[in-house]
């Protein structure tokens, strides 16, 4: 996607390709109305054109207009099903993730294991389309990974991503999990169709005896996420409902004050950020970018770092109130650290 910096305004390749096709028309159009060129007779003539001059004009405008919106509409039409139109959640550009629900899609998981504190269970998903049940194997690897899975307990504790993988079998992915606490867990599923459209699949599942959901206190207190890593969250602006919020994660040494500057990219971008409300029922995972990148989500992607110690994200929330977040990075040693903090959206 094409992402001004100024104004953080995201345009399909698809609109861009067509815009630039009418570009050409209008060029060579215009030139060729020069084979009915006459000169003036008189000054009088140019200063007030015939009525036929100026309608002639305005004509050829209006045909050039909508034959761009036609083109336009068209390759938007066309567009659909094309790997490089807009889709955001786990690629991070325009297109909303919907529900699985909303794209026709089966995606409950199947459990196998004891669902007890501290035992490994096995948790497989097989994509079918909900209409014929024929297994989907269009999905598209995004950040590496066909399917990100984050894991959260609904007090929104015991946080994990972790990444189902092709079993062999159409339309199957599994992964292994292991519930350190009881309570119920809440199982986000997100992936990617062939077409662009983001999905997230959304699951409950009770590990040894239900918990409560969360009551969250607004927290941006630096986080000590490792030893050797303190990570700090700011909101250079307010942060409202209904409007983009801007953030900036810095990373820095808590024993000498030293930004990090060195760290490696997780999945494909330089941070990977999970958003979740105080009732879990607003989710969102999306990307971290170099503080003044002009690339959007998917230039990152081939992006290999190293990275900080400042990295943004944009994140717009759909309501007021209390909102976790949970920021991962890649320290240069490999090691995958989390960091989360709790704000409060007017």
């Amino acid at each position: 996607m094409i992402t001004p910096t100024v104004f953080r305004v995201l345009l399909s390749p698809v609109l861009a390709a067509a815009a630039m096709a009418m570009s050409s028309v209008s060029v060579v159009t215009n030139a060729l109305r020069l084979r009915g060129f006459r000169r003036p007779s008189s000054a009088r003539e140019i200063l007030h054109p015939s009525l036929r001059s100026i309608v002639g004009d305005y004509a050829y405008l209006a045909g050039i207009g909508v034959l761009a919106l036609v083109v336009g509409a068209g390759a938007l039409a066309l567009g659909g099903s094309d790997p490089m139109s807009g889709m955001s959640g786990m690629s991070g550009t325009e297109r909303p993730a919907i529900t699985a629900a909303e794209a026709g899609v089966n995606a409950r998981p199947v459990l196998t294991g004891a669902l007890v504190p501290g035992s490994t269970v096995r948790i497989a998903y097989r994509f079918t389309d909900a209409r014929s049940g024929a297994a989907l194997t269009d999905l598209r690897v995004e950040h590496e990974r066909p399917v990100h899975l984050i894991v959260v307990r609904n007090d929104l504790s015991g946080f994990q991503h972790i990444h189902p993988a092709p079993t062999g079998a159409p339309g199957e992915y599994a992964v292994d999990a292991t519930f350190a606490a009881p309570g119920t867990y809440l199982l986000y599923a997100g992936f990617t169709r062939g077409g662009g459209q983001d999905i997230v699949a959304r699951e409950e599942i009770v590990v040894g005896q239900p918990s409560s959901t969360a009551s969250l206190t607004s927290s941006r207190v630096p986080v000590l996420a490792a030893p050797d890593v303190r990570v700090t969250l700011d909101a250079p602006g307010p942060v409202r409902a209904g409007a983009e919020s801007r953030f900036v994660l810095r990373l820095e040494d808590p024993r000498t004050g030293s930004p990090l500057r060195d760290l490696a990219s997780y999945l494909g971008a330089p941070a990977h950020v999970v958003i979740l409300d105080e009732r879990a029922g607003s989710f969102a995972h999306t990307h971290g970018e170099s503080t003044g990148a002009s690339a959007g989500h998917a230039g990152m992607a081939t992006m290999q770092g190293p990275y900080g110690p400042e990295i943004e994200f944009h994140h717009t929330f759909p309501r007021p109130g209390p909102y976790k977040i949970w920021g991962q990075f890649q320290t240069a040693d490999g090691r995958v650290i989390t960091a989360d903090f709790v704000i409060d959206v007017r």
